[in-house]
């Protein structure tokens, strides 16, 4: 493509901005590159400018680049605690979710309920039973595909416990979310399973032969309780930069107040995150009501039957006075 001189055609004022029209000269050094866009459209990369606006380069859109974002996730966030996603102040925040010293609303529900416990197994439990498969991508052409998604394979549920990883990340269902810290480091694995991995070694692999692969060590669940404070991203709202952990002691010592863990180390899974709302919505928010007013009926049957017994007995503590005191009356006479 020649941009040593192009011509550059345009509409009318658009906005308050006007658009070129006529013939403009390109220096050859000003475009660095040309890439041609899924729309259809093509993108010129000039050196060291911006262009602005939107206008037609020998016959095709011109579209600059937009690397800054000028809109909000929308979501709240004061002090690390993300406030107005819920109105009921009941549910809002470590009330729903619990704290590492009190119980939240949501585990007294899956605790106290069968008919909540049977909805939440119903979800889980297709998804517990399938068999674990990493299949490779099909769009990928590089023919170690196969090898690669068998190393994924082999890191997340053989050298992690992927199954009970899997049933952790699952109670994002009743807290809305739930978070693992990912820990990696340098992993010894057989040369003769995954020979992509030492490309310059030939000949046949020796029995035993192991090469080294950065791999995650473990997915560690940092529980919805020990959540603190969340923190956005200055640069994209929608994505977590830190999390701030409130972990209780234990028989050790007393823990630290606060652990912050980069948003970098986090491993998130939220039900139905709307903009910058890291903590969701819980699969049991909407039978919170029915289980309220359950619970409201079944402790006041209890005091009923309470009731209803300190009657019977205080009717049968009256009779026997009432019996003594004719024998006595009877003697006396």
């Amino acid at each position: 493509m020649n941009v040593g001189r192009s011509s550059v055609w345009g509409g009318k004022k658009a906005g308050g901005r006007k658009v070129l029209r006529g013939s403009i000269t390109l220096p050859p050094g000003l475009v660095t590159a040309v890439e041609r866009l899924p729309s259809g459209r093509t993108k010129l990369v000039f050196s060291g400018q911006t262009v602005r606006g939107r206008a037609t380069l020998m016959g095709e859109s011109l579209v600059a680049p937009r690397r800054t974002r000028v809109g909000s996730g929308g979501t709240s966030i004061m002090s690390g605690k993300i406030r107005y996603e819920e109105f009921n102040t009941d549910l809002e925040n470590e009330k729903g979710y619990g704290q590492w010293s009190k119980q939240g609303v949501f585990d007294k529900m899956r605790r106290t309920s069968s008919q909540i416990q049977r909805l939440l197994w119903l979800v889980k439990l297709p998804v517990l039973a399938a068999d674990p498969c990493v299949e490779p991508d099909e769009r990928d052409e590089d023919g170690d595909r196969e090898e690669i998604a068998d190393l994924v394979q082999h890191n997340l549920f053989e050298l992690i416990p992927g199954r009970r990883r899997l049933r952790e990340a699952l109670t994002m269902l009743e807290f809305g979310f739930a978070v693992f810290e990912a820990t990696a480091d340098a992993v010894e694995v057989p040369r003769a399973r995954f020979p992509g991995l030492a490309p310059g070694r030939s000949g046949r692999p020796r029995e035993g032969e192991r090469v080294s692969a950065i791999l995650f060590t473990d997915l560690e669940l940092r529980p919805a309780k020990t959540v603190y404070r969340w923190q956005a991203r200055p640069e994209k709202t929608t994505q977590v930069q830190e999390l701030q952990q409130w972990p209780p002691a234990t028989d050790g010592g007393l823990a630290p107040s606060v652990l912050r863990i980069p948003g970098d180390w986090l491993l998130r899974f939220t039900h139905e995150q709307e903009g910058g709302n890291f903590q969701g919505v819980s699969l049991l928010r909407p039978v919170y009501k029915p289980w309220v007013l359950l619970d409201t009926l079944e402790s006041g049957a209890i005091a009923f039957r309470v009731d209803a017994k300190s009657i019977a007995l205080l009717r049968r503590q009256l009779a026997d006075c009432e019996a003594i005191l004719n024998r006595r009356s009877a003697t006396a006479q």
